[in-house]
């Protein structure tokens, strides 16, 4: 894609050393640091094809990142706020209990 910023270049070779120990990364830097820069590269060289979680922490840049990553192409890349995931963690912590009240064990 374009050449990186030395400080992006450290954080980019540093995520995939780490992804390829792990298998999870979490890149956290500060605002206007390049992550989105990252993210794309990632998505578009490093990554591509792979399934892709980016988490971002409002709608303003997740449309942000939808509308610059040209995921038309990168069906395997989905872009969620943290409120979301936490939207969905609630449900799913809610169905796990109902579901356990229904469950009756009988003895005989």
């Amino acid at each position: 894609m374009g050449k990186l910023f030395p400080h992006n270049q450290e954080t980019y070779d540093r995520v995939l050393s780490l992804f390829n120990e792990v298998n999870k990364v979490a890149v956290i830097q500060a605002t206007g640091t390049g992550k989105g820069f990252l993210a794309s590269e990632f998505i578009h060289v490093a990554f591509k094809g792979k399934n892709i979680l980016v988490l971002v922490p409002n709608d303003a840049i997740k449309e942000n990142y939808e509308s610059n990553f040209n995921l038309d192409q990168n069906k395997n890349v989905k872009i969620r706020t943290y409120q979301t995931i936490m939207s969905w963690y609630e449900r799913a912590k809610k169905r796990r209990h109902k579901n356990k009240r229904n469950v009756r064990l009988y003895n005989k």
